[in-house]
């Protein structure tokens, strides 16, 4: 985010069920329906909390990894 400072960022959207990986490359449809169902709904998700969720947290994850 910091070394786009100009883009005005409004969603953040994350894969949290696990269908990555080579299965991805698999384009039938019993492969590529589930993860469009769940790209739908997470999408659901992220317009209903509304512009700029999460952001906050997302700016403080480099310090969690900090080491000094």
């Amino acid at each position: 985010m910091r070394a786009y400072p100009t883009v005005n960022w409004r969603f953040l959207i994350e894969e949290r069920n696990g269908l990555g990986g080579t299965s991805e490359l698999d384009f039938t449809n019993s492969t590529t329906w589930p993860i469009q169902m769940t790209g739908r709904d997470q999408a659901r998700e992220a317009l209903a909390y509304g512009q700029g969720f999460g952001f906050d947290d997302l700016a403080d994850i480099p310090q969690q990894y900090k080491t000094n």
